[in-house]
């Protein structure tokens, strides 16, 4: 696998069905240094493969999975589709996605700005976990509003996306 490929299973339902996927296909690869995953309740969208999360922004370089709800993802995401981007999803997390590209593109920006840049105009709670093609070593959490638990361990650091209550 090339350093820096971000690779993506989704499956819907519990964890145990997406573990049980990637182990029952031999051509899934889940070796990595860097890693992301969510489970989901639905907001936007019904649950389903595609809308499951991790989501990827149209060129794969940028990848996202998100607690919480943009309440103006709506807004941002017709304003992308103008500008030719296409969707998947019905989500609210990959109109995040792909807004923190067409930042990054735009303005010539590295990921962590163009998530601060992002984020500026997004209206709603949430926790982020951002990761990029072009800066493997690099996650990139954010909140508001929604709780988010990092935590150091042996040769490892987590962070856990909480669901709001």
């Amino acid at each position: 696998m090339d350093s820096g490929a971000i690779t993506v299973y989704k499956k819907m339902g519990k964890v145990r069905e997406l573990s049980d996927f990637v182990k029952n296909k031999s051509d899934k690869h889940i070796s990595g240094f860097v890693g992301i995953a969510h489970t989901r309740w639905a907001t936007h969208g019904e649950p389903n493969d595609v809308n499951a999360h991790p989501h990827l922004s149209m060129s794969g370089n940028i990848v996202v999975v998100h607690n919480g709800i943009i309440e103006n993802y709506l807004p941002i995401k017709k304003a992308l589709i103008e500008k030719g981007y296409k969707f998947k999803s019905e989500t609210d997390t990959e109109a995040i996605s792909n807004l923190i590209e067409d930042i990054k593109k735009s303005a010539k920006v590295s990921i962590d700005e163009a998530v601060r840049l992002a984020l500026i105009e997004v209206v709603g709670a949430y926790a982020i976990v951002v990761l990029s093609k072009n800066d493997p070593d690099t996650i990139i959490v954010a909140k508001k509003g929604s709780p988010v638990v990092i935590g150091i361990g042996d040769e490892e650091f987590l962070s856990l996306l909480m669901p709001r209550r």
